[in-house]
């Protein structure tokens, strides 16, 4: 019985001798047969063990190198953070230089501007209207009084900012 399952099994058998007299009471053997060691409950356990084990430790590692990821990618953003803050300030002081300049060219155009008490004085009933549309302008007015004749120039000069500014020099001088 090459291909009996796992179990308990009991043999039994008859015989007769050579007289032809069968035994009454037959002979027994009682064996059991075994399950092979990978159908047993032992190992279907450290089966689960193992797997759960396997499991717990891929997550383990797993969390580990994306605590470690995410730490490097901080790191990272602190690094480029603190580089773009110094950008920022360092354009922010250039900027602020700039902007420091082009005051003080306000200050020195509006010194070349007539006065306009002078003209008011001059002239009755009269306005100025200057709106600069940047902090320096183009745009410029002029007065002059020469024996008893106004002379009346209001210009407005291409370009507006430090360029235009120029050029209302330039025509203010003319």
């Amino acid at each position: 019985y090459p291909s009996l399952p796992p179990g308990t099994y009991t043999f039994m058998v008859r015989s007769k001798n050579n007289d032809g007299i069968w035994n009454t009471s037959p002979a027994t053997f009682t064996f059991e047969i075994l399950p092979p060691w990978y159908q047993t409950w032992w190992f279907y356990t450290l089966c689960v063990i193992a797997v759960g084990a396997g499991i717990f430790a891929y997550n383990t590692i797993k969390t580990k190198k994306l605590v470690a990821d995410k730490a490097k990618l901080e790191k990272q953003v602190d690094e480029r953070t603190k580089e773009v803050v110094k950008q920022k300030e360092e354009i922010q002081n250039k900027n602020n230089e700039i902007t420091d300049s082009i005051k003080y060219a306000k200050n020195i155009q509006e010194a070349l501007l007539p006065s306009l008490k002078k003209t008011q004085q001059a002239l009755d009933d009269c306005f100025i209207l200057y709106l600069p549309k940047d902090i320096v302008s183009g745009d410029f007015f002029w007065h002059s009084d020469h024996n008893s004749t106004q002379f009346i120039a209001a210009a407005d000069c291409t370009g507006h900012g430090v360029p235009g500014a120029f050029m209302s020099i330039v025509g203010n001088n003319l």
